[in-house]
Order: structure tokens, then C-alpha cells, then sequence
């Protein structure tokens, strides 16, 4: 295939469904995405943005416009199109009963590979999702963060042209949840629609400077007990004490010291307009800059490791 060429192309790209009620998911987008691209679908749920993947996969025919995967027809060439692509779905579907060399042999044998192929991308790909001291291990002994890894490295096991992944983003929907928790305390007063503004971007930064530091360390963590264990001994006791229940000043005077260094009591001064905003959005861009760069340096050792 010539690399100039656009390994998806849309145009007037449709999708309905009969109902009831009847309604639109995708309504006649067009777009192409190229070799060496990360071409991205942005939105709110239910945008059509899943739609679409699953159109792209082939898994959903299109019910309008055109469709064009790796040069072929997308509603003629499923079979062809789907062997040359490679799918990270946002769910868990690997078989836990099975290892994980077991599931990325099975997984390989779906396209038709031969099992001696199969086994010689194996250890590549073990390898490169630094898995292969786990190659004989049951996926249901796995951490969450080895499977996800283990899901990615199957994906690629056909050596595909083209790789979908759904939902790539899902560790900082902090950044919808905060906006969720916004909206509940205007609708019932506890903000003011014109403090509206102020308090949106403190929880927006509140959520930032939670979610980079705990990507960084989620990304080192191998089992899931080392997070339960930050969650219960150090992520509740911030919330507990960030003022949010009762005032921190009720808090013995070594502890309100503490306090100062959570991201939730600053974004909890910020929304409630308690003065010294400058102060809080400072410290709140500073925690939020250090945790993006502690992520940043924690998935670059992972990937390059």
C-alpha cells in the first residue's frame, strides 16, 4: 500500500439505528487518517465516537456514505480489512483462565498465523510489555496495569497496519467527574452561578494535580494492593482533612500544616472563594506541573525500558 495513501477514509460516514425511538449515533462525518498518524475521536458520551471505532473495525456496518479501510471497502472486504488490524477494546477481554503466552497464541491463531510464527512474536512481545518473566503465569494473577499491557502486546501479535484503541484516556476521567461535582453544587446553591467560573477551574485543577501523580505511580505499580494501599493511606486521609467535611482550622496546628500540601484543601479555598486565590491556583498549577512530568518521566522509562 502506498504510504501516501490514507489507511481510513470517510466521507459523508452514517450510522442508524431503527429504535425505538430511531435516532442518529453518527451523523455524516468525514475524515482520513494517514500512515504514521494518531488520529484521535473527541467528544462527549454519546457522541458516536464508539460508533465509529466499531465501524472502523468492521465489527458495525456503516448505514450511510462511504467507508474505506487500508484501500478497501469496508463493507465488502470485512474479513480482509480485520486481519490487518490490530484492537485494544476499553474492557478486559482476555481469557483469565488461560497464561498470558496461552492467550496471545490463541489470540494469533484467530488470524490463521502458524504456531511457530506465533511463538517467535511471542517473545518479542513479551519483551516489548516487559511481560516475559510472566509468560507462564494465569492472566487472573496479573495486575491491572499487566494486563493492560498484556492487551496491547496480543493487538499486535498479526502485525497490523492499523491499530484501534478505544478509550485511551479513561485514567483522567477525574477531569468529568469534577465537572459532574460542579454542576451539583450550583443546581443547589452550595456555588453561586457566579462563582461558577472560579470553582470550575479549581476542580479541573484539583483533578489534574491528582490524576498526573497517581498516573506516574500507577504506571510503576505491579500489583493492585500497592494502590490500595496509596488509596486508604493516603488519598482518603486528603480528603478527609482538605476541609471539605469540617474546617481544617478544628485540626491540630501540626496537621493544618500537612493540610497545606493537598491539591483538594487548595481546590476546596479556590471554589469557596475564601480569598488568597492567587496562592491557591499557584500551588495547584505547581502540584499539577510536577505530576505531569513525574507521569511524563514514568511512562518514558516504561516504554523505553
Amino acid at each position: 500500500m502506498d504510504d501516501a495513501a490514507a489507511l481510513v477514509r470517510a466521507r459523508g460516514l452514517t450510522k442508524t439505528y431503527d429504535g425505538p425511538p430511531p435516532y442518529t449515533a453518527v451523523a455524516g462525518i468525514n475524515f482520513e487518517v494517514r500512515r504514521g498518524e494518531a488520529f484521535g475521536f473527541l467528544g462527549p458520551n454519546g457522541a458516536g465516537k464508539s460508533t465509529t471505532m466499531r465501524m472502523i473495525g468492521c465489527v458495525s456496518p456503516r448505514s450511510g456514505g462511504e467507508l474505506e479501510i487500508l484501500g478497501r471497502d469496508a463493507a465488502t472486504a470485512r474479513k480482509a480489512i480485520k486481519a490487518r488490524i490490530g484492537s485494544v477494546p476499553q474492557d478486559d477481554t482476555l481469557d483469565t483462565e488461560l497464561t498470558v503466552e496461552e492467550n496471545i497464541l490463541i489470540y494469533g491463531r484467530y488470524f490463521g498465523l502458524p504456531r511457530a510464527l506465533i511463538r517467535e512474536r511471542t517473545d518479542r512481545l513479551l519483551e516489548f510489555a516487559r511481560l516475559t518473566d510472566k509468560r507462564a503465569s494465569r492472566v487472573q494473577e496479573l495486575s491491572g496495569g499487566m494486563r493492560r499491557r498484556l492487551t496491547i502486546a496480543r493487538s499486535l501479535v498479526n502485525e497490523p497496519d492499523l491499530v484501534l484503541l478505544d478509550e485511551p484516556t479513561t485514567a483522567f476521567r477525574a477531569l468529568t467527574d469534577a465537572g459532574a461535582i460542579l454542576l451539583v453544587l450550583v443546581t443547589f446553591g452550595a456555588v453561586t452561578p457566579g462563582d461558577a467560573p472560579r470553582a470550575l477551574a479549581g476542580a479541573v485543577l484539583t483533578a489534574l494535580a491528582f490524576a498526573a501523580p497517581l498516573s506516574a505511580y500507577a504506571v510503576t505499580a505491579e500489583r493492585p494492593a500497592q494502590l490500595t494501599a496509596v488509596f486508604r493511606f493516603v488519598i482518603m486521609p486528603l480528603y478527609m482533612f482538605s476541609g471539605t467535611f469540617f474546617p481544617t482550622g478544628q485540626l491540630p496546628g501540626w496537621l493544618q500544616k500537612v493540610v497545606w500540601f493537598s491539591p483538594l484543601w487548595h481546590g476546596t479555598e479556590l471554589c469557596r472563594g475564601t480569598g488568597r486565590a492567587a496562592i491557591h491556583l499557584t500551588v495547584l498549577l505547581a502540584l499539577t506541573a510536577a505530576g505531569y512530568l513525574a507521569a511524563r518521566r514514568a511512562y518514558t522509562r516504561r516504554l523505553t525500558a
